[in-house]
């Protein structure tokens, strides 16, 4: 009797484990944080790095070849201000770029995606 006591209360707490852990994790959104205070978050101080090897040398997308280079902020500026389905919303909405399909080492650390979002808090400043 133990036994089968034993055993049917390991299965159920491993059942609702294992139900758990299947579930698809949700993107949370994006929420304002805390920037550190005193650190300057605009586009030629800290940002430009960020997307140079994110989105222009790595991944080749958003270079003078691809769709918009980048590396220029007027050019980013577009998206940040103009594009619908821009950088904001790809960046911090869908969180589709750099796309998935990316190596590791071109996604956005959660250190750098912080910087991100800080430069988007600060309203995109190029310097």
């Amino acid at each position: 009797m133990k036994n089968t006591l034993f055993i049917s209360s390991f299965m159920l707490v491993s059942l609702l484990l294992l139900a758990t852990a299947c579930s698809r994790d949700k993107i949370e959104p994006v929420l304002p944080g805390e920037c550190i205070e005193g650190v300057e978050y605009s586009f030629n101080t800290n940002i430009k790095p960020i997307i140079i090897r994110t989105c222009t040398n790595g991944s080749n997308c958003h270079n003078a070849t691809g769709q918009g280079d980048y590396a220029q902020f007027s050019v980013l500026s577009n998206d940040l201000h103009n594009d619908a389905n821009g950088f904001t919303e790809r960046v911090f909405e869908l969180r589709d770029m750099p796309e998935p399909t990316q190596p590791s080492d071109l996604q956005l650390t959660p250190s750098e995606f912080d910087k991100l979002r800080c430069w988007m808090e600060e309203g995109y400043p190029e310097n």
